[in-house]
């Protein structure tokens, strides 16, 4: 359900030391550390995630069907002085929405990468889903990209009852090209 969901990432107004700004998004690179599962939390749309050298394999299984009317919750931390710090916390956009403009180009290969393939911009119908080999670059998404360092993304997504189905946390580098 969330398989693109995994790529929201950062959003992030962190005071790291001027040395490690980045001023044009072009100039940064993604380097994706590690995807899993929310620690104390049983989904109710369960994700197989599988990053490796050549991508992320995606798997999940949709009962019902995924429409705008489902939110996100998308926590963002940078590592600073050996911690995690929160340096945002959106509210509950609409999932499509937020998909489409932050991570136009990314959301529509996903899309048509997954077997079977999303057609639209937003809906996904019940059924068994899978992508391999994913990858995403900055070029990708329109994300304000400001510090390199290491951050994290917590994203929790509700349906329309606000019932929490999934919750993936996703761990990335941002370094300068």
């Amino acid at each position: 359900m969330m398989g693109v969901g995994l790529f929201f990432f950062f959003s992030c107004g962190s005071a790291v030391l001027a040395a490690n700004e980045i001023s044009d998004p072009k100039d940064a690179i993604f380097i994706p550390l590690k995807v899993y599962q929310c620690d104390n939390f049983t989904p109710v749309v369960p994700l197989d995630v599988n990053l490796h050298d050549d991508g992320v394999d995606v798997e999940f299984e949709l009962e019902e069907e995924f429409t705008d009317l489902y939110q996100a919750t998308v926590r963002i931390s940078v590592w600073e002085d050996g911690a995690w710090k929160i340096t945002n916390n959106d509210g509950r956009p609409g999932v499509c929405e937020t998909l489409s403009k932050s991570f136009g180009k990314a959301w529509s290969r996903a899309r048509a990468g997954f077997t079977p393939a999303m057609p639209g911009t937003c809906s996904i119908k019940p059924g068994h889903y899978k992508i391999t080999n994913f990858k995403m670059s900055n070029e990708d998404v329109d994300l304000p990209i400001t510090n390199t360092g290491k951050y994290q993304a917590k994203i929790v997504i509700s349906d329309e009852y606000d019932t929490e189905i999934t919750c993936v946390m996703v761990d990335v580098e941002i370094a300068k090209k």
